[in-house]
C-alpha cells in the first residue's frame, strides 16, 4: 500500500536520526537457507552478462573470461577494450561492421555475413553455437544479411540484425529463444508495431529493443512504444545478467537473484558515493519514496555510520511480477542498531524495481512509525 506524505516524512526524520554516515565495510548477506542454496548453485555454472552499446552493438561477457561482440559500431573505444574471442557481423553496412574498434585474442575470430556465414549456416565454438537466420527487407538483401541465434549453455539469444518480418520467423518459435534483440526503427527496418507481431511469431521470452531510430541515436520513447509484456528496456551502456528464462515464467531476471543484486548495488553505491548506481533500482513511479531515497543517500554518505549491512531475510511473491522482501538493516553509530522492514518490489521494463516501504505501521523494540 502506498504511504502518504506524512508517513514518508516521519520515516525520513527517523532514518536521518539513525543514519548519519556510511563506511567502506559494506556487505550484503542472505540468511534464508533456500535462497543461499539457489545462489550457490548458480555460482557453479557460468554466468552471462549482456551490455548494450547502442544502435545494434552488443557485448556479451561470459564469466570464464570469453568475450563476444555483435555488430560493433556504437559506443566508445573503451566499450571495446576487452579483447574478443568472437565477433559477429550481421551485414556490411557501416553502422554494423566497425571491427577496427576491436582487438582479437590470439585465437579470436570474426564471422561476418555474407563473407564467412550466411542464413542457414551453423557454427560451433566450444560450447557456443551460432545459427545464422534470415534477415531482409527493402533496404537489406537476403543474400547479404543475416540474424544470429546464439546458444550459450542453456541461454538462447536472438540478434535480428537489420530486418523486417521473414518467412523463417514462424519456425523460430521452436528455438526456445530467451532474449530477442529486435531492431524497430521504422525507417530502415520494421517499426515497433511490426516488432510486436514478430515477437508473437518467434515466441521469445524477453524482447530488448535495439536500432530504435533512423538518426543513429537511441530513442527511449520508441523503445517503450513496443508495448508487449516481454519488453526489457536496456539503454546504451547498461548491463544485464542473462538467464535461462524457461525456468522463470518469462521474467528476465528471477526475483531472488534480482533482489540480491539490488542490495549489492546499494551497498556498492554507498561505498563509492555513486548516486546514479544507488538510484538505478528505485522506481520513479513513487515520487515520495524516490525523493526520500535521494535524501537517504545524502545522509548515508556522510561517513559517520560504520559497518552497515543489508540482509535479505525472506520474501513472498505476490504474483509473477510483484514481491515483498523483508530486509534486515544493521549499522554502528554511537551504538549498534538493527531493524527489519518490508519492501515492495515490482517488475517493470525487464527488471525488478524497489517500490518502497510496504507497511502501514512499522514497529521495533525502540520505536513505532505509522
Amino acid at each position: 500500500m502506498m504511504l502518504n506524505k506524512k508517513v514518508f516524512l516521519g520515516i525520513v526524520i527517523l532514518m536521518v536520526l539513525l543514519m548519519l554516515s556510511c563506511t567502506n565495510q559494506l556487505e550484503a548477506v542472505v540468511e534464508n537457507e533456500t535462497l543461499l542454496e539457489e545462489v550457490d548453485s548458480e555460482v557453479e555454472g557460468l554466468s552471462v552478462d549482456l551490455t548494450y552499446l547502442g544502435r545494434a552493438s552488443v557485448r556479451i561477457d561470459i564469466s570464464d573470461g570469453r568475450v563476444l561482440y555483435i555488430d560493433p559500431y556504437a559506443g566508445s573505444y573503451v566499450n571495446y577494450e576487452e579483447a574478443a574471442d568472437l565477433v559477429l557481423v550481421s551485414h556490411q553496412h557501416s553502422d554494423h561492421n566497425m571491427t577496427s574498434k576491436i582487438t582479437l585474442k590470439e585465437e579470436g575470430i570474426i564471422i561476418a555475413c555474407p563473407n564467412k556465414i550466411r542464413a542457414g549456416d551453423l557454427y560451433t565454438l566450444d560450447d557456443i553455437t551460432i545459427e545464422a537466420v534470415s534477415a531482409y527487407n527493402s533496404n537489406h538483401s537476403a543474400s547479404l544479411s543475416c540474424g544470429f541465434v546464439i546458444k550459450i549453455g542453456d541461454i538462447v539469444i536472438y540478434h535480428s540484425g537489420d530486418t523486417s518480418t521473414t518467412d523463417q520467423m514462424p519456425e523460430m518459435s521452436a528455438m526456445d529463444i530467451d532474449y530477442a534483440l529486435l531492431c524497430m526503427d521504422g525507417f530502415y527496418n520494421m517499426d515497433y508495431i511490426e516488432a510486436m507481431t514478430v515477437s508473437d511469431l518467434i515466441q521469445a521470452s524477453a524482447v530488448i529493443p535495439i536500432h530504435t531510430s533512423a538518426d543513429y541515436s537511441y530513442d527511449i520513447n520508441h523503445a517503450k512504444a513496443y508495448a508487449n509484456d516481454d519488453r526489457v528496456i536496456v539503454q546504451p551502456g547498461e548491463t544485464i545478467r542473462l538467464y535461462d528464462l524457461s525456468e522463470t515464467n518469462d521474467i528476465a531476471i528471477p526475483f531472488e537473484k534480482a533482489v540480491l543484486d539490488i542490495l549489492d548495488n546499494k551497498l556498492k553505491a554507498l561505498e563509492e558515493d555513486n548516486y546514479k548506481l544507488y538510484m538505478h533500482d528505485i522506481t520513479t513511479e513513487n515520487d515520495f519514496y524516490y525523493n526520500e531515497q535521494e535524501r537517504w543517500f545524502d545522509e548515508m554518505t556522510k561517513d559517520v555510520i560504520t559497518n552497515i549491512q543489508l540482509q535479505l531475510l525472506s520474501y513472498e511473491m505476490l504474483d509473477d511480477r510483484a514481491a515483498v522482501a523483508t530486509i534486515l538493516q544493521t549499522h554502528e553509530a554511537q551504538e549498534s542498531f538493527a531493524f527489519e522492514y518490508p519492501l515492495l518490489f515490482r517488475y517493470e521494463d525487464g527488471r525488478w524495481k524497489d517500490y518502497g516501504y510496504n507497511f502501514e505501521e512499522f514497529e521495533t523494540d525502540r520505536f513505532t512509525v505509522k
